[in-house]
């Protein structure tokens, strides 16, 4: 099992640290811990503010030292082996200049039940192991018991100890109570003793005489209070873990029905949450279903409408078309007879214009002739003019005639058009002048002619804004006056 944690019983109480932490700052933590135990006694009395700022400085957490914690603070620093905890009051108690507090003669009690196998003295010696040198110098000391003086020994040692002190005291057991002296010798440190001190502790005879036994004694004696004190400690540590444990499961047994119940609340919420919630979304989805039929209803409606609307105006427009269509036919077939009939008529006149022409200049060239012998070549040349000037009528009624197909080729070209205007995206118009390939040819044209004259009208359309079929007759019109004139002039006679 891993610790995290290293508990301190201090005051009736059990503290936690941080394990890592706490090992760390502390030396005497450090090796519980190597010894793989994970808790540790403060015997004696600790003040609330002195042992919570203590308790802060062992997590490496911000502490106030005040004038009444510090000398408490430095012996528990001195007792655990914190080193950087130590030197920080120390530097504080000499820059206050502060003075150890009094304490009350704890030697005297010790003194008073030297004998009372009952009396708990733990108080009492930490007590004098915190002025331990002071009380080096104190004859009443050496009344103590050896084992007294040992455990004095062991709680002033972390605090250290004034080994000249010491000695002395040493010397004077020895004068005073041989027998008292020779186990404490163990404790002192023989580099401190005179080259006489030394010798005077060795030619004793007590030392001799009770080195061995008494040492075996002292040492069961020692062994036996050790193994005393461990076994309270480790009872007390025992009863504390059984009521730590009892008040563990207790909290555990205590947090987990409040947890499963949190838990139980917490779901029973959820549940009654998502019911409403759905019970929102199910009436939302209601609602939108009714939007929706409503929606698609009307929409059905509007499409009926809508579709009955335009079959309608499908149907009135093929009966537009159909209409134009027919109009379009009609005209195009009084167009087709009246070019006809004009054509004719005026072909059929310019030609009798022309054999008149002919004939009366025959006529006057022949009567001149005789009439004039001497002029006879004046009128021959004369006569040849006329000729050629008939010669250049005709060409120029060829050229008219052209025109005239031009004219004609137009009209067919906006025939075709005006007809197929409104068929853009009905049917393919690609092939609209291949009818004027076909024999009979129509006015004796061709589709290339027909198509070229298709140019020009659509140019002439983009030219005005209107169209209206009546100005193709009337330019049809226009173009038979012009060559009514032209014949006119020719002729010598009004054509009506």
């Amino acid at each position: 099992m891993s610790h995290k944690v290293f508990r301190l019983w201090c005051n009736h109480q059990t503290y936690e640290f941080p394990l890592d932490t706490f090992k760390q700052v502390s030396k005497k933590c450090a090796a519980l811990v190597k010894s793989k135990d994970y808790q540790g006694t403060i015997n004696h009395p600790v003040s609330e503010e002195a042992f919570e700022a203590f308790s802060l400085a062992c997590q490496l957490k911000d502490f106030q030292t005040t004038q009444t914690n510090a000398f408490e603070l430095l012996d528990l620093a001195q007792e655990w082996g914190i080193k950087s905890l130590e030197t920080f009051v120390t530097n504080y108690i000499n820059a206050k200049e502060l003075k150890r507090p009094e304490e009350g003669d704890h030697l005297a009690p010790l003194l008073m039940h030297l004998e009372d196998d009952n009396y708990d003295q733990i108080n009492d010696v930490v007590g004098v192991s915190k002025n331990f040198d002071q009380y080096l110098l104190d004859d009443r000391l050496l009344e103590l018991h050896p084992e007294t003086i040992y455990q004095i020994y062991h709680h002033a040692e972390t605090r250290g100890i004034n080994q000249e002190y010491f000695a002395e005291f040493l010397m004077k057991l020895f004068e005073s109570d041989p027998q008292k002296a020779v186990p404490l010798t163990l404790l002192t440190n023989f580099d401190r003793l005179t080259q006489d001190q030394i010798e005077n502790i060795f030619q004793c005879s007590e030392m001799h005489e009770e080195f061995i036994g008494y040492f075996i004694a002292a040492s069961m004696s020692t062994l036996n209070a050790k193994a005393r004190r461990d076994l309270d400690e480790m009872e007390e540590r025992h009863l504390k873990e059984i009521d730590d444990i009892r008040e563990a499961i207790k909290n555990h047994r205590q947090e987990s029905l409040d947890r499963i119940q949190d838990q139980f609340n917490l779901s029973i919420d959820e549940l009654k949450a998502l019911i409403e919630k759905q019970k929102g979304e199910i009436q939302e989805l209601k609602d939108l279903k009714m939007r929706q039929q409503m929606k698609i209803s009307d929409a059905d409606k509007r499409f009926q409408k809508q579709a009955l609307v335009i079959e309608k105006e499908i149907q009135k427009q093929r009966d537009l078309i159909s209409a134009k269509q027919a109009v379009i036919r009609q005209r195009r077939r009084q167009i087709a007879d009246e070019l006809k009939n004009q054509f004719n008529a005026v072909r059929y006149e310019v030609g009798e214009q022309l054999r008149e022409v002919e004939f009366n200049d025959q006529q006057r060239s022949s009567d001149v002739g005789c009439r004039y012998p001497p002029q006879a070549e004046e009128l021959t040349a004369e006569s040849q003019n006329l000729t050629d000037r008939g010669i250049v009528l005709t060409e120029k009624v060829q050229t008219y005639d052209k025109w005239v197909k031009t004219v004609v080729a137009s009209f067919g070209a906006k025939i075709v058009h005006d007809q197929l205007r409104f068929d853009h995206f009905l049917r393919n118009t690609s092939r609209r002048f291949e009818l004027f390939n076909v024999e009979p040819k129509l006015w004796d044209l061709d589709a290339d002619q027909v198509r070229n004259a298709e140019e020009v009208v659509t140019r002439l359309e983009k030219k005005i804004n209107t169209s209206c079929p009546i100005s193709v007759r009337q330019q049809i019109e226009m173009s038979v006056n012009v060559m009514k004139q032209f014949a006119s002039v020719f002729s010598g006679k009004q054509m009506d």
